[in-house]
């Protein structure tokens, strides 16, 4: 192998290691779906997406907040993100042909049995009506909404592209 190929092979392999360190991936396997793209121009959510740092920072958090669920009565499985596959099976096909996702673009996520809504909406009644039908599972904890509403230009979550 000649030094100038060999130089050249390490050159490229610095550059290409920062750009691997900062691809998104959804660590956890968390459910993450689109739930409607109505609304052109709606930012995409990152939703739990992460670098492998953010991760690693994540990582004990999310089994300190798991096991604390089961420890304290409110849980049967000492891993509260074992529920979110089974509840995003029965919750995200409703919410999909949820009407009132008309004219909207929403994605949605779930860890530990909370119901993360982000994307765009055409008004503030269409965000209260979607978090409301979310609502009829029961095992869900909670919704968090985080919807842009209108013409309004802040959004209020993180997006892909950031």
């Amino acid at each position: 192998m000649s030094p100038l190929f060999l130089s050249s092979l390490l050159f490229g392999l610095a550059l290409a290691a920062p750009a691997a360190a900062q691809e998104l991936r959804n660590w956890g396997d968390d459910p993450f779906v689109q739930l409607s793209a109505d609304l052109a121009g709606c930012p995409e959510p990152r939703g739990p997406r992460a670098t492998e740092a953010e991760w690693r920072a994540e990582a004990h958090w999310r089994i300190e907040t798991g096991t604390s669920c089961w420890l304290a009565g409110k849980c049967a499985d000492a891993n509260a993100y074992r529920y979110d596959a089974a509840l995003a099976r029965q919750l995200f096909p409703t919410l999909k042909a949820a009407p009132v996702l008309a004219g909207s673009s929403v994605w949605a996520y779930l860890q530990r049995r909370i119901l993360f809504l982000q994307g765009c909406v055409r008004d503030a009644a269409q965000a209260r009506a979607l978090e409301h039908a979310a609502q009829v599972v029961p095992e869900l904890v909670m919704v968090v909404p985080a919807l842009r509403i209108g013409d309004d230009p802040r959004v209020p979550y993180r997006r892909l592209q950031d």
